[in-house]
């Protein structure tokens, strides 16, 4: 009996924690502590299950300038490769880190300032760092039907000189 009442709580709890994320409700109930459990349990999140898709989809490019004005692609996640179903299903660490870099841009001079030390300490100092969001709009159904790829655009956000960096902490 405790035990089926354990598991009632925890599912009442479970929902009103969705719906009171999801749905913007103030419960006159305000427990501090379930609060952090819950963001603890990661189950304060918004879902997007129901929601209108995405009008496009989109990620950032980062290229190192060479003094000889040669590119050179600077991938943002060193990993190893991972299998498909951690890519696809598990892990959206790269969604994660490039809305946040998104939402800061401030944190772009990091990033380049990592890259400028890491390529001078390999004996290829890049002269400046080019960051490109790159973004390609979903096509209405009818449409997509037939050209199936809708073409990708590109815009440079930032260029960041190593040599004129200063040390960001």
């Amino acid at each position: 009996m405790l035990r089926k009442s354990l598991i009632l709580v925890f599912i009442v709890w479970c929902l009103t924690v969705q719906l009171q994320a999801n749905f913007d409700i103030q419960s006159p109930i305000k427990v501090p502590v379930l609060a952090r459990a819950a963001w603890l349990a990661s189950l304060t999140p918004k879902w997007h299950m129901f929601t209108n898709p995405l009008k496009y989809k989109w990620h950032f490019s980062i290229w190192a300038v060479m003094p000889d004005r040669t590119q050179l692609y600077l991938p943002l996640y060193p990993d190893p490769p991972r299998s498909f179903w951690q890519e696809h299903f598990t892990d959206f660490r790269e969604d994660k880190f490039e809305l946040n870099l998104y939402q800061a841009p401030w944190q772009l001079k990091i990033v380049a300032q990592h890259f400028c030390q890491r390529l001078a300490a390999q004996g290829t100092a890049p002269e400046e760092i080019r960051v490109v969001l790159v973004w390609q709009m979903m096509l209405p159904p009818g449409e997509a039907r037939e050209t199936y790829f809708a073409p990708q655009a590109k815009q440079d956000i930032e260029t960041i000189k190593c040599g004129e960096m200063e040390i960001l902490q």
